[in-house]
C-alpha cells in the first residue's frame, strides 16, 4: 500500500478525437437504451423469471423535477473544475442524490407519502413490521433480552426480508418507533434517514479511489457518477442503499491496518465488521477484495508485513468476538445460531425462485448494468480495451481488483437475481474504472456523460417499478 503522504496522481488527458468517439458511444447507448425503456420493450426490464414491472409516470412532471434536483450536482461540477473545491462539490452531489430520491418518489402513487407506506409495507421493508411486533411485546412486559435470545427461532416466522437478516435492521425501527411513535411520522422519519444516509456513498466512493488509486480527479469523477446511479436513487427507502458505504468503510478500515501496527485501526475494523454482520451478512462478500488486497501487500512487504498483518487480524477478530460475547452474555443473542438459521432459510428460499443456472449469471450482470444506467458498461469497456496501460500501477491494481470483485460475485452466484438491488453494495467497485476513464476526458465531455446518466435514471424511474406496492401501483 502507498504511504498516505504520497501526492495524488493526475491522469493523462485523452486526445480530443478519442474522447469524441467514446462520447458518441456513450450517447448512442443512452439513446438506444432510453428509447427501448420508453417503448417498454420486453427484456429491457429483465429476463422471464425476474422482470421489473412496467409503468408510465407523467413525463411533464417527473423530468423537470429530476432536472431541478440535479442542479446542485452540476453547480458542484462547475465549482470543482473552476476552484478545485472538492468538499463543497461532493456535498452538493450528496444533496442532489437525496433530492433525486425525493423527486422520483414524489411522482409515484401516494407521492411523498409512499416513503412511509414502503416502510410499513410488510413485503418491501418488513423490518418495520417485525419492529412493531417487538414493541407491542415490550409493552406486555417481554424484555429485549428475551427477544434476542429467541431470535434464531423467530426468524422463520418473520416476513420476507426480515427473516434473512440479523436483528440490527429491525432494532433500527424499534428505536424509531420509541422516538417518534408508530404512526406515519415515525415511518417517514425512518425512511428519510435511510435516504439521507445513502448519500454517504458519494464521499465514500471518492475516498476509496483517492486512497487506493492515488488520483484525486478520478476519485471525483467516480464519486460524481455514483451520485446519479439509478440503483442508489430509486431503491429509496431500503437498507440496501446503506451497504455501498459500509462496504467501502470496511475496505478503508482494513487498508489502514495493512503494514501499520496500529491497534486502534484494527479495533476500528473489528467494530465495523461487527456492525456489518449485525445488519446483513451480504457485506461479507467484500472479503474477496480484502483477501486479494492483503495478498498483494504481503507479496510486497514479505515477513515484516506478515507479522503486522497477523497482529491486526488477531486484534480485529478479538474485537468482533468480544462484542458478540458481550451481546450473548448480557442479552442472550447467539450470532452463530442466527447465522445458521438465516443460511438455512436463504438456501430454502432459492429453491422456489427458480434461477436458471448458468443463464442467470448473464442476466445478473445485465441487471447490475441497469442499476448503473447502462452507459457504465461503455466507460468500463473503453478503459479496459485501451486505457489500462496509461494508469499508474496503483490505479491499475485498484481497477482490476474492483472489477474482479464483481466478476467473482457473478460467477459464484452468491446473490442470484434482482442484482440491481442485491448488488448495490458493489457499485463503488465499478466506479474506479469509470473514474479513471472519465478523468482523462475534458470537463465538458464529462458533463455530457452525467447528463446522459441523469436521463437514464429518470427514464428508468418513469417506466420501471423497483419497489412494488401491489394494487397501489396498478
Amino acid at each position: 500500500m502507498p504511504e498516505m503522504s504520497e501526492p495524488p496522481s493526475q491522469s493523462e488527458p485523452l486526445p480530443a478525437r478519442a474522447v469524441r468517439f467514446r462520447l458518441m458511444l456513450v450517447l448512442l447507448v443512452a439513446v438506444v437504451m432510453g428509447g427501448l425503456t420508453l417503448a417498454h420493450v420486453k427484456g429491457i426490464n429483465g429476463p422471464y423469471y425476474w422482470m421489473w414491472p412496467w409503468r408510465r409516470l407523467q413525463a411533464w412532471k417527473l423530468y423537470p423535477l429530476m432536472a431541478l434536483a440535479a442542479v446542485p450536482f452540476f453547480v458542484g461540477q462547475w465549482l470543482y473544475h473552476r476552484n478545485q473545491k472538492v468538499l463543497i462539490a461532493l456535498a452538493l452531489a450528496m444533496i442532489s442524490t437525496f433530492a433525486l430520491e425525493l423527486a422520483a418518489i414524489s411522482q409515484e402513487p401516494l407521492g411523498l407519502g409512499r416513503i412511509g407506506a414502503l416502510v410499513e409495507n410488510s413485503v418491501n421493508t418488513s423490518y418495520y413490521t417485525a419492529a412493531k411486533v417487538l414493541v407491542h411485546q415490550q409493552q406486555t412486559g417481554i424484555k429485549m433480552s428475551e427477544w434476542l435470545e429467541l431470535y434464531p427461532d423467530l426468524l422463520p416466522f418473520m416476513q420476507v426480508h426480515a427473516r434473512f437478516k440479523p436483528p440490527g435492521l429491525v432494532l433500527y425501527y424499534v428505536a424509531i418507533i420509541h422516538l417518534f411513535g408508530e404512526g406515519v411520522a415515525g415511518q417517514m422519519i425512518g425512511g428519510l434517514l435511510i435516504g439521507a444516509a445513502a448519500t454517504l456513498a458519494v464521499p465514500a466512493t471518492y475516498r476509496l479511489i483517492r486512497t487506493l488509486g492515488r488520483d484525486e480527479q478520478a476519485a471525483f469523477c467516480g464519486a460524481s457518477f455514483m451520485a446519479l446511479c439509478p440503483s442508489l436513487v430509486l431503491f429509496f427507502p431500503q437498507y440496501d442503499q446503506l451497504y455501498p458505504t459500509l462496504a467501502v468503510l470496511l475496505v478503508l478500515a482494513w487498508t489502514a491496518c495493512l503494514g501499520l501496527e496500529r491497534d486502534a485501526a484494527a479495533i476500528r475494523f473489528g467494530l465495523l465488521l461487527t456492525l456489518a454482520t449485525f445488519m446483513s451478512y451480504i457485506l461479507l462478500i467484500v472479503g474477496y477484495f480484502l483477501s486479494v488486497q492483503t495478498i498483494l501487500f504481503l507479496a510486497r512487504d514479505g515477513r515484516a508485513g506478515l507479522v503486522a498483518t497477523l497482529r491486526s487480524a488477531v486484534i480485529a477478530v478479538a474485537t468482533v468476538g468480544a462484542v458478540y460475547f458481550a451481546l450473548w452474555a448480557c442479552w442472550g443473542y447467539d450470532p452463530i445460531a442466527t447465522y445458521r438459521s438465516i443460511a438455512f432459510l436463504q438456501e430454502k428460499d432459492l429453491i422456489h425462485l427458480g434461477r436458471p443456472w448458468p443463464l442467470h449469471m448473464i442476466w445478473d450482470v445485465y441487471d447490475f448494468a441497469l442499476a448503473s444506467g447502462w452507459i457504465s458498461c461503455v466507460l468500463v469497456a473503453c478503459l479496459l480495451t485501451s486505457g489500462l496501460r496509461y494508469l499508474s500501477a496503483l490505479a491499475r491494481t485498484l481497477t482490476l481488483i474492483s472489477l474482479s470483485q464483481i466478476a467473482v460475485v457473478a460467477v459464484a452466484s452468491f446473490l442470484p437475481g434482482e442484482s440491481a438491488r442485491l448488488w448495490m453494495l458493489l457499485l463503488p467497485f465499478l466506479m474506479p474504472a469509470i473514474g479513471f476513464e472519465l478523468a482523462r476526458w475534458r470537463p465538458v465531455d464529462r458533463l455530457a456523460v452525467y447528463l446522459a446518466l441523469l436521463m437514464m435514471t429518470t427514464a428508468i424511474a418513469q417506466n420501471m417499478i423497483f419497489l412494488n406496492m401491489g394494487t397501489v401501483d396498478r
